[in-house]
């Protein structure tokens, strides 16, 4: 049994009296499409010539012969998984996937090297419009009555169109809106659309009217040849269509509409210039408050959901800011912070008894060894710790005959020189004189190897 698709029957009665037309794509006296690009934000389009491989990769093989012919049936999808696809060629973007039994209204075939069918919009279709000449309008549309429930109201987003050759975009649901080219009809001033959703910068609408797709004929089993009085009836029998021409138009002033996006094109173009800044040197409220401005007086729907967008990305900056200061103010307090540990150091090391200032001393502490600057006998450093095994100061041997390694591991009193060492940042005993504590006489010099290996 066939299903029929509410989102196609409902546009069907609108597009039949056009359908017997040739296809909304241009062509050349051979019959190859023209595709259409963008020429610019003011969405008027341009024509081109395509050789083959542009528009079908996979027919190549011999010269492209197409021939077109204006028909109108009733089919059905007869495989599983068949591309829609945005025009009549494997190289043009897949909108969605047809299953099995799907009904649609072929309004053309077109006949080459490979044969594709033009067919109406089938449910899940969408189109794109540019967000930035469409003014959004919310109303509630009723809905008729039926056997089953009473007359209801439901919510409709209706656009208007709010300028001249608008470019409206076949939707697909696999390409994004900026990938999406292909070009279906031009709208102009007043011309009015249903929103059912939003991306980036485009609307989601209900494909307009003369907005087609394409399947290949290799997946459509033909059921009937529909006419116009067939159409009618069979429209009318199964749908209640909802009708957007009475809705009021409220003009637009354009002379405030294109101040107001000039305006919002150079706080774009200044936002932009100051994020090139470091973030610390950002001085972004003013632009913030503009474009809170511009978003309290905008004419636009569009437009002021733009600002919207623009506030929170200046919101996230600040908020980046923020933090950046933060971390300077912690960084900052944590440099006293040590400054503060360094100075209660040198106390601490004045109390021991040392004071690094190039003056005679005499410490008292236990000679340990001292694995970092463990070099030469002559040269070689050792650790005065005190009598909780902590660090009072290196010492070394001011001469030959001051020899610190017989009194390894005994507590003596060591008089010398006493400086600070930046390499080490510790304080340096250049010791001159050995006095014994506890130990007695220290004992004879054993063999500096045999210490060594000790």
């Amino acid at each position: 049994m066939l299903r029929y698709d509410k989102g196609l029957l409902v546009i069907c009665a609108v597009l039949f009296g056009a359908m017997v037309s040739i296809s909304d794509a241009q062509t050349n006296s051979s019959g190859d499409p023209l595709p259409t690009r963008m020429d610019n934000a003011s969405g008027t389009v341009s024509t081109q010539k395509a050789n083959v491989s542009q528009v079908d990769k996979t027919v190549v093989s011999k010269p492209l012969q197409i021939e077109t012919a204006s028909v109108a049936y009733l089919g059905q999808i007869s495989g599983n998984d068949v591309n829609l696809r945005s025009g009549p060629g494997a190289a043009y973007y897949d909108i969605l996937k047809l299953v099995k039994g799907t009904a649609i209204v072929v309004v053309e075939e077109q006949k080459g090297n490979s044969n594709w069918a033009k067919i109406l919009p089938v449910e899940g279709c969408f189109s794109y419009i540019s967000k930035q000449y469409v003014n959004v309008r919310t109303i509630d549309v009723a809905i008729e009555a039926t056997d089953e429930q009473e007359e209801q109201s439901e919510t409709k987003k209706i656009g208007v169109v709010t300028g001249n050759n608008v470019l409206v975009r076949a939707g697909s649901r696999i390409v994004p809106p900026i990938n999406a080219r292909q070009v279906q009809c031009k709208l102009n001033y007043g011309a009015k659309v249903e929103i059912i959703g939003e991306r980036d910068n485009f609307y989601k609408i209900i494909p307009p009217a003369n907005c087609y797709f394409w399947v290949s004929l290799d997946y459509v089993q033909k059921v009937k040849a529909l006419t116009k009085e067939d159409m009618k009836d069979f429209i009318g029998a199964k749908l209640t269509t909802i009708t957007v021409s009475d809705i009021e138009i409220v003009p637009v002033d354009n002379k405030i509409l294109n101040s107001q996006y000039q305006t919002y094109r150079n706080l774009v173009k200044m936002l932009s210039e100051e994020t090139k800044m470091p973030l610390g040197q950002r001085n972004v409220a003013e632009l913030k408050e503009q474009f809170a401005n511009l978003l309290k007086n905008a004419e636009s729907e569009s437009l002021k959901s733009a600002c919207k967008a623009y506030v929170l990305r200046i919101e996230a900056q600040e908020s980046a800011q923020k933090d950046y200061f933060q971390s300077i103010d912690d960084t900052k307090k944590l440099r006293d912070a040590l400054e503060k540990l360094d100075e209660m150091a040198r106390k601490i090391k004045l109390e021991s008894g040392i004071s690094a200032d190039g003056q005679q001393r005499v410490v008292k502490g236990k000679v340990t060894r001292s694995y970092v600057f463990d070099k030469s006998a002559q040269t070689r450093r050792f650790k005065i710790v005190d009598a909780d095994n902590l660090f009072v100061c290196y010492a070394v041997a001011a001469n030959a005959n001051v020899d610190l390694l017989v009194y390894l591991d005994k507590v003596v009193s060591l008089t010398g020189v006493a400086n600070y060492d930046a390499t080490a940042d510790a304080d340096l005993l250049t010791v001159t004189a050995i006095n014994g504590e506890q130990t007695g006489q220290p004992e004879e010099k054993k063999e500096t190897e045999a210490v060594e290996d000790k």
